[in-house]
């Protein structure tokens, strides 16, 4: 059987797709191993976020994130405005419990995003992994 392709570039973006996915079901994967050990009742995967963990009285959000160089914060800032509208949820009362948000990378955070996370603004309820 031949193996090539016509489009690079295509091939190349469909792969990174693939990897995405792939690191996102690995750690949904992890998590289910650990359920039980850890309280955890349930392991949404894709629903407001990439993985959601829910214990008794409380949720941890996460966003899985895969990438080639350091994070920087246009790669989480949809994500914190995805947490500011939960963590709203939760504050009005239409989702129980509290809340607790994680954004997981395979690479370290770049310099102004660490810089970022360590300010006395950036939220208390976020964690960057």
């Amino acid at each position: 059987m031949e193996n090539f392709n016509l489009d690079a570039r295509q091939l190349a973006r469909i792969e990174a797709v693939h990897r995405g996915f792939l690191y996102q079901h690995l750690y949904a994967a992890a998590c289910l191993f650990k359920a039980a050990a850890s309280g955890v009742t349930h392991v949404v995967v894709e629903n407001d976020e990439d993985v959601e963990l829910v214990l008794p009285g409380h949720r941890i959000y996460a966003q899985i994130k895969t990438r080639g160089s350091r994070l920087i914060f246009s790669d989480v800032e949809g994500a914190l405005g995805r947490f500011d509208q939960i963590r709203d949820e939760h504050s009005a009362g239409r989702r129980s419990g509290t809340c607790q948000f994680v954004v997981i990378a395979n690479t370290p955070l770049g310099p102004e995003l660490a810089e970022r996370a360590v300010k006395a603004n950036w939220p208390s309820d976020v964690t960057l992994v």
